[in-house]
């Protein structure tokens, strides 16, 4: 009561009102945070691609300079499909 009393509250108009604004902020913040997270995975996954990237390239450089050998492959296989992977995005 003494809360309602020191902001003004004391009609049930007023306390609504003052309920919707901030049930409407509230929304507001929940879907910024929302988009925010869904950002961030979208960052996290773009982040191991390039990690991925960066550690293979020089696998993938030597497989070229093979000449795409299928032995090379069959030894790196694993490397060469996370750069692949990798570089598709």
């Amino acid at each position: 009561m003494n809360y309602l009393t020191d902001h003004g509250l004391l009609e049930y108009a007023a306390l609504a009102d003052k309920a919707a604004a901030a049930a409407a902020r509230h929304n507001e913040l929940s879907a910024q945070i929302k988009a925010a997270e869904k950002r961030m995975a979208e960052i996290a996954v773009l982040r191991t691609h390039i990690i991925n990237y960066s550690k293979t390239r020089e696998v993938y450089v030597a497989y070229r300079k093979a000449g795409y050998s299928k032995n090379f492959l069959a030894e790196h296989e694993a490397d060469i499909l996370l750069h692949k992977a990798a570089k598709s995005l």
